[in-house]
């Protein structure tokens, strides 16, 4: 059932792609079939029927090829499944989303093409504590030196 279903689910993808004027390559083909595998196997998981989704109402050949051309992977939790009730059709809605992992992804491969992003991280930074900037001035570039945590076992107590 699932192969089945991979199957014709990957040839809605690449009809629409071809609809738009684009030919997936195979990377994306493999990004596409990625995404379609893991969304059989989280209904499977749930119990849902795939007969029981509106493919075409919620635009899932759609959203398959903008994240696959994106090069982004449910499997590295970069997007994840949205899977709601449709109240007007009674059937499910699949929506793929991104994830901060894509967002910075994304980030790091197009800022990196133009020699600008090298690595991006987050930290919490929280009302009392400091951060020491310096810039170097020969580059021009601006980084964290320093961050200081006055008190770091009350420090999620509000």
């Amino acid at each position: 059932m699932a192969k089945d279903f991979s199957l014709m689910m990957m040839e809605d993808v690449s009809t629409y792609a071809g609809n738009s004027g684009i030919v997936l390559s195979k990377a994306e083909k493999n990004y596409a079939l990625n995404i379609i595998t893991s969304t059989a196997k989280k209904l499977k998981e749930d119990g849902i029927n795939p007969n029981d989704v509106d493919w075409q109402g919620c635009k899932f050949p759609a959203q398959v090829k903008r994240f696959c051309r994106l090069g982004l992977d449910l499997n590295e939790n970069e997007i994840y499944l949205d899977i709601r009730n449709n109240g007007k059709t009674g059937k499910k809605d699949i929506n793929l989303k991104m994830q901060y992992q894509g967002e910075t992804k994304l980030l790091t491969k197009y800022c990196q093409k133009g020699g600008g992003v090298e690595f991006i991280t987050g930290d919490v930074v929280m009302k009392g504590e400091n951060l020491k900037m310096e810039r170097d001035l020969r580059t021009g570039k601006g980084f964290i030196s320093g961050h200081d945590i006055p008190d770091m076992f009350h420090r999620n107590i509000t």
